[in-house]
């Protein structure tokens, strides 16, 4: 499960829990040999990844006949939903009641949540004798098939490490997250790729690929499958002055090229957002969430790079003006995925990389507007940091412009790509720094 923002939990008016440490006395030989018969293959119910259960309710039916102790874990996971917004929640449950070694890593996660609620400590499995022996079934059944040619690639092994790798990137421990990603991918091509996975299933495996990308800010593994992640055609969702800087950068030079088609496919996500923002659900929505995000930042991350030439020196204005843009979409779309309570562990070290590009790229006179943009909006992201700098450099680009006013300038900023909930809190106190620095700076000047 991924973090859950504690700005979103709902709690209830009250809540009465009598708190037990529950005996652990799982028959695991047990459950050991009867591993295949408990498997259900996805291709023999495929319907049942299409209606995501909104109640994980403990008297379905499961692939492991749960005992009492296990129905009350999968009561408990219902109850907190109620409250509490853990994305992903009802579409991993919805993958893991399918198969037996996948629904005892969701039973391990259940016991965690559990145990982390009533202790208020922990976050690992084997911080908690009851969900450390629940992985310990889901780790020897996996250890099992992966040496079963019959069950090395199948779909329910897949569903448990995409279960693995959920769980290693919400506690940000990526050297495992590491070794759980080169396993998958090995097994995606020993089965030749996507094909004949479940969509739900592709859908995740592209997501953690663009979360683990995003951190190191490096290409993404595994190619979008079209038929998960089409492309989105939207005409004439811009502002007139987006579509026009649009249309200038794609005459302008073919070194450009892509980064038009970033700053248009962004903009869409841009427009999408703020079209639903109002709606309380929409932010409870992380699997549209990831649909929408996964191919922006696939084509964001698969961009050229300066660093790619080999060469520390004589970088093209252009090649600097792409990077700096590239930057500030990533800021853009890691700032969407906090808002969406998803992983975005890559914004700092981001916000950090943009800053020091502002010392080296030199000021472009063909699209001054673009280079303003890509720094209010930075500075309109950041909360409880010095803007300084970037004021400074918006007070440098407002002199070639014209401009005489934060206020002005951030206006010009708001009509190319803007969302309101992930900026407009601390564009305000921006604008203050944009007039201060200008002051500072017309001082100097008349001294």
């Amino acid at each position: 499960m991924a973090r859950a923002a504690e700005s979103r939990k709902k709690r209830p008016k009250s809540w009465n829990l009598a708190v037990r440490l529950p005996r652990v006395d799982v028959d695991v030989a047990a459950v050991e040999d009867n591993v295949e018969t408990s498997v259900h293959p996805s291709q023999d119910d495929p319907q049942c990844y299409r209606h995501v259960p909104h109640s994980l309710h403990p008297y379905a039916l499961f692939p492991v006949e749960p005992d009492g102790r296990a129905r009350e874990l999968i009561h408990f996971m219902h109850n907190e939903g109620e409250y509490l917004y853990r994305p992903f929640r009802n579409e991993w449950f919805a993958m893991a009641v399918i198969d037996c070694t996948a629904f005892y890593l969701s039973l391990a996660n259940a016991a965690l949540f559990f145990h982390q609620m009533a202790q208020r400590k922990g976050c690992e499995h084997s911080d908690f004798e009851e969900s450390s022996a629940y992985l310990s079934l889901c780790l020897n059944q996996v250890t099992e098939r992966l040496g079963k040619e019959s069950d090395h690639v199948s779909d329910g092994v897949i569903t448990t490490i995409l279960g693995f790798l959920c769980h290693d990137s919400s506690v940000g421990r990526w050297d495992r997250f590491d070794v759980h990603m080169k396993g998958l991918k090995d097994i995606l091509r020993l089965r030749g790729g996507f094909q004949a996975l479940n969509r739900t299933v592709v859908m995740f495996t592209s997501w953690f690929d663009i979360v683990r990308a995003s951190v190191l800010d490096c290409r993404p593994r595994f190619l979008l499958p079209a038929d998960v992640f089409a492309p989105i055609v939207q005409h004439d969702i811009s502002s007139p002055s987006m579509q026009d800087l649009i249309v200038r950068i794609r005459h302008f030079s073919d070194e450009l090229a892509e980064t038009a088609i970033a700053l248009e496919r962004t903009a869409q996500l841009a427009t999408f957002v703020n079209n639903n923002a109002q709606n309380p659900l929409f932010w409870k929505d992380g699997a549209t969430a990831a649909k929408r995000i996964t191919p922006v930042l696939h084509f964001l991350l698969s961009l050229r790079r300066p660093t790619d030439s080999g060469s520390c020196s004589n970088y093209s204005t252009e090649l600097m003006l792409s990077e700096v843009v590239r930057l500030a979409l990533l800021i853009l779309v890691a700032s969407v995925k906090q808002a969406f309570s998803l992983i975005a562990d890559e914004l700092t070290i981001l916000q950090q990389r943009f800053s020091a590009l502002l010392y080296t790229a030199p000021y472009d006179t063909h699209f001054p507007e673009l280079s303003l943009w890509a720094i209010i909006m930075v500075a309109s992201v950041r909360s409880n940091e010095s803007n300084q700098l970037h004021a400074s450099a918006v007070v440098k680009l407002m002199r070639g412009m014209g401009i005489r006013s934060g206020r002005t300038a951030v206006d010009i900023a708001k009509c190319l790509i803007w969302i309101d909930e992930c900026m407009e809190t601390n564009v305000a106190r921006f604008i203050f720094d944009i007039d201060r620095a200008s002051c500072s700076f017309e001082t100097g000047y008349r001294d």
